[in-house]
């Protein structure tokens, strides 16, 4: 009996829980005000805490935002330091300097940036090979880990922070320099010292009584600005007011954040501080707290303790009504949405389908998905197909090519006429281009989506394909993302016009094709020289018919939208193309 009696007292809050799913959503939204309205809230006292409570919020808001502002002005320095030494590098390699020269060169380009110091260029041994004047980098630069670090990166590199020569606080940034794309010849390196926190510190018109300060990953105060004062005057700021030491150490733990704690002299603050991207350094804005407000708050924690109390008792009882009658359904029914929509298609709401709304909307919701499932499983069917029939249709394709290759190369061997043979080698050079070409674009195994690195593969190709003992083929391609109805006709220029180059520019020696494949703008351009024999016969103004690699050429040109430019040079020739990236429809 009792037994029974204890199973009906369980099974009670289910049963109050099935009925209430099933009031209408207006009539459970009333409940729960109700529920809400009971304690009988003093708005007026409410509003004045939440007033105080804001305030506070406020401060740590305020200091947390500036320290993220300076920290976001080092990842501008740093990112500013890439950009000139990328800049100094395309120079020196388009007009070298004596060392004379360099030093001069250098010094002017650290010059131009007050954050930047030392600009030096070492070789791959760490070898000083030319520096600015007075340098601040320390006299163990570069170590052997930072070398190597240098070697294995394609991007610059970023030190902890240092001391400098003059014991000025510094970061190094060095960016490797490569030869012939890939292999390590050096690096060019800069100092960036903390001159740019107190510029900012003078733009950003802190509260009087503010301080920003940067920090080492091991807590050392590496410098310290005050944020009053005008712009003539000296913001390095009293050594009491910096944070104290485990304040510090707390900010170099967590790295991010706001901390309340107090500086040396004994003076409360809030600390915003924020963790740079590069160089280890955290920056942290410290402001005063009020001392007023905060006795001010006080006082009326102490007057507000009965109402708070019945204020969180009717919290307390909401939030146990909206619970039990709405949130519980409607975090059922959002959290299988949210499934589905991360790609979980069996997900489904388990809301009781009752006549009322949210029971209305969770069963059209499960109706929904079960449509959606059958739709996605047959659209993922028909894709398995279609990728399963242009595999082969692909690998069809390449193998019939072949297949005419071999014919053609059987039928020269029977062929005694030299130009004929000449004509047939010529085809099945042209038939054994397009299937690699065939195969660069459909081989991989997402064929049917856009290779951001086609150019790249394609200038691979070719210069493999064509480079011998005697003619070397370089082809510089930058990673460009050709539309695919543009793949075929560019592969099939480039390779007429390496041909084309191949046979005719250097017929009794040795010498260099040199091929260009780069982006401006919305434009392609792509260009074809070379150092030997000046532009063949049949492609002179007149006799252009008669050459068919050039009607090929400019047949794929008008395909593309752009046109096909011969220019002699005093030593042989450059044949250049410029064609939009995607091409206006007609």
């Amino acid at each position: 009996m009792s037994s029974e009696a204890s199973g009906e007292r369980e099974s009670l809050p289910n049963r109050l829980s099935a009925k209430f799913a099933s009031f209408s959503l207006r009539s459970r939204l009333l409940s729960i005000l109700l529920v809400a309205s009971l304690p009988g809230m003093i708005v007026a006292i409410f509003l004045a805490a939440n007033a105080l409570t804001n305030e506070r919020t406020q401060i740590e808001e305020n200091a947390k935002r500036l320290a993220d502002i300076q920290a976001a002005q080092h990842t501008n320095v740093i990112e500013n330091a890439r950009v000139m030494m990328d800049t100094v590098v395309e120079l020196l390699e388009t007009r070298p300097v004596s060392e004379t020269e360099c030093t001069i060169f250098l010094n002017e380009w650290a010059d131009r940036f007050p954050s930047f110091t030392s600009l030096t260029l070492i070789d791959q041994e760490g070898g000083l090979l030319c520096a600015g004047s007075e340098s601040e980098l320390p006299s163990h630069f570069p170590s052997s880990d930072f070398l190597e670090t240098l070697g294995d990166s394609e991007e610059m590199v970023v030190s902890e922070y240092t001391v400098g020569q003059t014991g000025v606080p510094l970061i190094i940034a060095a960016l490797p320099i490569r030869e012939f794309g890939d292999r390590f010849s050096g690096a060019i390196a800069v100092g960036i010292d903390l001159r740019w926190l107190e510029f900012i510190t003078r733009r950003l018109n802190l509260p009087p009584g503010s301080t920003v300060t940067a920090i080492s990953d091991e807590g050392e105060v590496l410098t310290h600005y005050r944020a009053e004062g005008g712009d003539n005057e000296d913001l390095d700021a009293p050594r009491e007011t910096i944070p104290v030491e485990d304040v510090r150490l707390q900010m170099a733990t967590h790295g991010s954040g706001v901390i309340r704690g107090t500086s040396a002299n004994g003076s409360d603050r809030v600390f915003g501080f924020e963790r740079t991207d590069a160089g280890g350094l955290i920056i942290a804005v410290g402001m005063p707290q009020y001392m007023e407000f905060e006795r001010y708050g006080t006082a009326l924690r102490d007057t507000l303790a009965a109402p708070m109390a019945i204020l969180l008792l009717a919290l307390f009882a909401a939030a146990y009504a909206s619970e039990s009658l709405v949130v519980r359904w409607v975090r059922l029914l959002t959290g299988a949405a949210i499934r589905m929509s991360g790609g979980d298609l069996e997900a489904r709401s388990k809301v009781p389908h009752s006549r009322y709304e949210i029971g209305r909307l969770a069963a059209a919701f499960d109706s929904m998905a079960d449509s959606i499932q059958d739709k996605q499983e047959q659209i993922r069917a028909r894709a398995e197909q279609y990728k399963d029939l242009l595999s082969e249709l692909n690998h069809r394709v390449n193998n019939n090519m072949q297949m005419i290759g071999s014919l053609i190369r059987m039928k020269m061997k029977g062929v005694e006429d030299k130009q004929a043979r000449l004509v047939i080698e010529d085809v099945e050079q042209r038939l054994r281009a397009l299937s690699e070409i065939q195969r660069l674009l459909y081989g991989r195994e997402d064929g049917l989506g856009e290779d951001p690195d086609y150019t790249l593969r394609l200038g691979r190709l070719l210069e493999e394909f064509y480079s011998s003992d005697r003619i070397k083929v370089r082809v510089e391609a930058e990673p460009i993302p050709i539309p695919r109805p543009s793949a075929v006709p560019l592969a099939l220029i480039m390779n007429e016009l390496i041909t084309n180059a191949c046979k005719h520019s250097y017929p009794d020696g040795e010498g260099e094709i040199r091929v260009a494949l780069r982006k401006y703008g919305d434009d392609v351009h792509l260009s074809v020289s070379d150092d030997g024999a000046q532009v063949p016969g049949e492609w002179r103004p007149g006799q252009e018919q008669d050459s068919m690699g050039l009607r090929i050429i400019r047949s794929m040109a008008a395909h593309l939208g752009g046109d096909v430019e011969i220019r002699p040079q005093e030593r042989g020739k450059s044949i250049n193309l410029a064609f939009p990236l995607e091409r206006p429809d007609k």
